[in-house]
């Protein structure tokens, strides 16, 4: 089997070090790499001198694969694959991308050399700023093109001077990391609408069912310990179902952020590329395979987009149930402050909806027909962070309607109407989130 050394650690310690941004850390948890690398650095130079065709080592790529290559061609090879249009990207995310690659080739099996991984991390530490490249155009998981704009940022001048070691290049540009460190890049803004929308659940659904069912790991409780019932709801029929039962929209919260998590997560304790090396105490050997890639990332994508759009319809419907009760108790004109809310929140929900239903592309006929299957992780990755600004305008409209009930003293009206207290709502909030986002 292929060395994965990155499940000698803790992956799940990765990622909570990649988000915090504690660079020291970081390379604590990937300390050791050198020796590991430098040992298998060996094996590959050794397989290569017998004389054996490896691609991206000996060979040029794709369809080209039958040309032979020497280390200067590498070259070469970078500059045909700078193809534009080119924009920024900030800081944050490109980050996120560069440690999601030094995560995967400190797993092993690239081949990469030690003193090429050294010069990656220390330019990774150091760097400050935006990054230049085509980082959108990739129907894939931004293998090759979006990595060959990842190394003329990191270590262009490097690869310029043809200092480049055999085989650098490929171990550099192939693999999903570009993908995976996208959506690293979005945890925290999905975090953020996830931890909102909860709070907007704790004040408008009823969590009753929440402690009932028990599905959600908080601890056995009642909804008479919590002193709650029907939250805002003031109607004598049955609630809505958005109101009545805060428990779908909280096991949909949770399970999309675990899931989402544990493939990144999947992504960062693998080695990814090709080719990647196969090291026994008898021979090393190549092997040819497709761990670019990243359907299990994609598939997670889809999913968490069709998530943000479900908790967003929510919120769209608390926008409204909110407005209706405020606007029923006030006078005048004050009732023009929650007329328009929920018609620009039904616009909002529009597009959220509609970016879901984008057309997919499974096949394709690039190079010569040598890559016909694609999984569009990058582009789900950037829909999923569209998705997520869309769903927080969503709250900030919610929290716009709050600040005008409170400012109109309709807010706590409602509260004293409905038997509700600040610190239950809270109690609630911080319990949903304890059990539906843990680090």
């Amino acid at each position: 089997m292929i060395n994965n050394y990155a499940r000698e650690s803790n992956d799940r310690d990765l990622i909570s070090l990649l988000l915090r941004g504690n660079e020291v850390d970081i390379f604590e948890a990937l300390s050791g790499v050198s020796e590991k690398l430098s040992s298998q650095r060996r094996c590959v130079q050794g397989y290569l001198e017998s004389g054996e065709k490896v691609y991206g080592f000996s060979t040029l790529l794709g369809h080209l694969d039958y040309i032979s290559s020497v280390a200067e061609s590498q070259t070469d090879l970078f500059e045909g694959h700078l193809v534009g249009p080119t924009s920024e990207i900030d800081e944050f995310r490109f980050k996120m991308i560069s440690y999601a690659k030094l995560a995967q080739l400190a797993n092993g099996s690239s081949g990469i050399s030690p003193t090429t991984f050294r010069e990656l991390s220390r330019r990774t530490a150091a760097w400050r700023g935006p990054a230049v490249g085509n980082w959108h155009g990739s129907y894939s998981s931004g293998d090759v093109v979006q990595g060959a704009w990842w190394v003329k940022n990191i270590i262009g001048d490097v690869v310029d001077q043809r200092k480049l070691p055999a085989g650098d290049l490929i171990a550099m540009i192939n693999g999903n990391f570009v993908s995976t460190g996208t959506v690293i890049s979005l945890i925290p803004k999905l975090q953020e609408f996830f931890s909102r929308a909860i709070e907007i659940v704790a004040l408008m659904s009823d969590s009753g069912t929440f402690w009932f069912q028990g599905s959600i790991d908080v601890g056995a409780r009642s909804s008479n310990e919590t002193g709650r019932k029907s939250a805002l709801w003031l109607a004598d029929t049955q609630p809505p179902v958005s109101l009545r039962d805060s428990c779908p929209v909280l096991e949909l919260i949770k399970n999309t952020w675990s899931r989402l998590l544990g493939a990144v997560r999947s992504n960062l304790s693998s080695a990814s590329g090709n080719p990647l090396f196969e090291f026994q105490e008898e021979a090393t050997r190549a092997i040819n395979q497709s761990s670019f890639l990243n359907f299990g990332l994609s598939q997670e994508l889809l999913l968490a987009v069709d998530s943000v759009s479900r908790v967003g319809a929510y919120v769209q419907r608390y926008i409204e149930h909110f407005c209706s009760m405020a606007s029923s108790r006030v006078e005048g004109t004050d009732k023009i402050r929650f007329v328009q809310p929920p018609k620009v929140a039904t616009g909002i929900l529009t597009r959220l909806s509609a970016g879901y239903a984008q057309a997919t592309i499974p096949t394709l006929s690039e190079s010569l027909g040598i890559e016909d299957i694609c999984d569009e992780s990058l582009r789900r990755a950037e829909l999923l962070g569209t998705s997520v600004g869309l769903a927080l305008e969503l709250v900030d409209i919610f929290d716009s309607c709050l600040a005008a009930a409170q400012e109109l003293d309709v807010y706590s009206q409602l509260c004293q109407e409905s038997g509700i207290e600040p610190w239950q709502v809270q109690f609630f909030s911080d319990s949903a989130k304890a059990s539906c986002l843990p680090e």
